[in-house]
């Protein structure tokens, strides 16, 4: 069976196609990887101009639907903002195959399978490491495949439309994400990029330009929480046992990350994108941190930290195996507005947390911490909460700034319906902030810790957006949004952190010496791999 997965989106870092690339591999030959690119996010004017729109013509999707026709079956993933595009790819690879088996999986079809079903032969929800498998085995043997978990089926009958709804099968257990294959990389991938005459094969240029010098990649699965504007609450839905932390041993992600040093020279850098990888116990993470240190000997980062779960003890054992980069969700500084969230809180953690982390700016990056600004039901007092908090978390640090957006069928979207509000979907640029006073202010206390008196001063005129917005304030936010990538450049480049952006121009600054070795510069926290914690 000729298979095509395709991956639509701005990016080449996809676990979930990587994954299941390798699954089908165990049985088929003719697999291979397609990467659609909408965008390159990590451009500077991308990144500057907080523009994520796809660049893709008609005459591109219809290129790309033409070569992936040529499949027996097509999987096709993407996360809700791309989810337009992947309609008119499908349409296009119809024209050209009218029998080709669709079948569209991942972030999108699973928060909002209704959207899907019109358009594909096969809808997946959640997890997909049995049921695609499951799938592919009965098409291929000609057998009934209308029960198979985990997918939704269109089905036409005498009254109209129907739809069979299969619920998933059961999560995978630790035990059985240990005897998962490595996720394919550097082989059967390619590329349609904007302009592009066809697909390409992935080269180690294009790794690169798209991911700089990192690998990217994740451990564990799972998140506890139930913050309502995250996809990850549609999940819980489905399933309740997604709330809980799952993850291979260390030993299963360290030989990945070992397959992949063995055939690219080029990856100095390993990001891990794990929801909630802090919150696996210490003794996990002191065994991950003692392998990694000496097979690996990369600096990694951890984007996935949660405020409830920093403690100092993880952080050091994490410093001792290399850690150099983490990004902490923190998303307001309004005790209301956490709430509304569903954000685990108390008074205090979000102070708790940002202290533990501030004092090791010695030894790796500052922080990175997301923050969420443009929400309509915030009031002038949120808002000072959450500049206020800027304004005084230990130094240094770098945001990440996202627009309220709302992914279908997740909590946000019901609880703005419930007060008749309404706000877009995450289809629009999430990255873009409103034309206000706020968050002027919000960009300038993340460049500089203000004086009292002149931060309270210019308080007073923070107020929420739909009552301040103003297109005057546009010009001031991309001038001051332009100096914090300038700052973020900064500190990527005196951490030798390219892991984001400085792709080809990383290469030559690596070449002269500017970046971090953790086998010849062991930090001061190595020790705590071979004593036991105090507790």
């Amino acid at each position: 069976m000729r298979i095509r997965l395709a991956y639509v989106g701005s990016s080449i870092s996809s676990f979930g196609v990587r994954l299941l690339g390798a699954l089908l591999l165990r049985d088929d030959e003719d697999v291979h990887l397609h990467f659609v690119l909408a965008e390159n996010f990590r451009k500077l004017s991308s990144i500057l101009f907080s523009d994520a729109s796809s660049r893709l013509s008609s005459t591109d999707i219809e290129r790309i639907g033409a070569e992936l026709a040529c499949a027996d079956l097509v999987g096709l993933s993407c996360f809700s903002e791309y989810a337009g595009l992947t309609k008119d790819i499908i349409a296009a690879i119809r024209r050209h195959n009218p029998k080709a088996f669709i079948v569209w999986g991942g972030v999108h079809p699973t928060a909002d399978p209704e959207d899907c079903i019109a358009h594909a032969d096969a809808v997946g929800i959640g997890e997909a490491e049995i049921s695609l498998p499951a799938l592919v085995q009965r098409i291929k043997r000609n057998e009934p495949f209308l029960d198979v978990p985990g997918f939704w089926f269109p089905q036409d009958d005498a009254g109209g439309s129907a739809t069979v709804r299969n619920a998933p099968p059961p999560l995978l257990t630790s035990e059985q994400l240990d005897v998962l294959p490595h996720p394919l990389f550097g082989e059967r991938e390619y590329l349609f990029s904007p302009g592009d005459q066809g697909f390409r094969p992935l080269g180690a240029a294009d790794y690169v330009q798209l991911d700089a010098l990192s690998y990217n990649t994740m451990w564990s699965r799972g998140c506890p929480f139930k913050c309502s504007y995250c996809g990850n609450t549609r999940l819980i839905e489905i399933d309740a046992d997604y709330a809980r932390i799952r993850h291979s041993s260390p030993e299963h992600i360290i030989a990945e990350v070992e397959s992949i040093l063995t055939r690219f020279d080029h990856i100095k850098f390993v990001v891990f994108h794990d929801d909630c990888l802090i919150s696996l116990p210490e003794a996990v993470l002191k065994e991950f941190s003692e392998r990694w240190r000496a097979r690996i000997g990369l600096p990694f980062a951890v984007t996935g930290l949660t405020p409830v779960h920093i403690r100092d003890d993880k952080v050091k054992a994490l410093l001792a195996g290399g850690l150099n980069r983490v990004r902490m969700g923190i998303q307001s500084g309004s005790d209301a507005i956490l709430k509304f969230y569903g954000r685990p809180n108390r008074p205090g953690l979000i102070r708790q947390a940002t202290d533990i982390l501030g004092q090791y700016a010695k030894v790796m990056m500052p922080p990175h911490y997301d923050m969420i600004f443009d929400n309509p039901i915030e009031t002038k007092e949120d808002i000072a909460a959450s500049l206020r908090l800027l304004n005084d978390m230990p130094r240094p640090y770098m945001i990440n700034v996202f627009s309220l957006r709302y992914i279908p069928n997740t909590q946000l979207g019901r609880q703005l319906a419930e007060v008749s509000v309404d706000i877009d979907k995450i289809e629009r640029d999430y990255t873009s902030v409103m034309s206000t006073f706020a968050n002027v202010l919000m960009y300038l206390v993340a460049l500089v810790r203000l004086p009292a008196p002149l931060f309270d001063y210019l308080l007073r005129f923070a107020r929420p957006y739909p009552e301040s917005a103003h297109p005057a304030w546009q010009p001031v936010i991309l001038l001051l949004r332009a100096a914090l990538m300038a700052k973020r450049a900064y500190f990527h480049i005196r951490w030798g952190d390219y892991s984001i952006v400085f792709g080809r121009l990383g290469l030559w600054l690596q070449r002269l010496g500017l970046r971090p070795d953790v086998r010849s510069a062991p930090n001061r926290y190595s020790g705590l791999l071979h004593r036991r914690t105090e507790r």
